[in-house]
């Protein structure tokens, strides 16, 4: 299950979106949550996993946002 907030950010889809970050999903799901760049805009990225297990990763510049598990 995930979910993307994109607005601002252009017209990627979901997929795309997901092929992009697939990367840094998969280091944040190993606790490599510093120094990622958003792959859109190139700023930073703020990343977390929260209690739960969920992944959560926001773009400091063009507001892109994944919300969403792993499996």
């Amino acid at each position: 299950m995930a979910s993307f907030d994109d607005r601002g950010a252009g017209a990627w889809d979901d997929e795309e979106t997901m092929m992009a970050l697939a990367d840094v999903l998969t280091d944040v799901a190993a606790g490599r949550v510093d120094g990622h760049r958003c792959p859109r805009c190139d700023k930073a990225l703020d990343c977390k996993e929260d209690d739960r297990g969920w992944l959560h990763v926001r773009c400091t510049g063009c507001g892109l946002r994944f919300d969403g598990m792993l499996g």
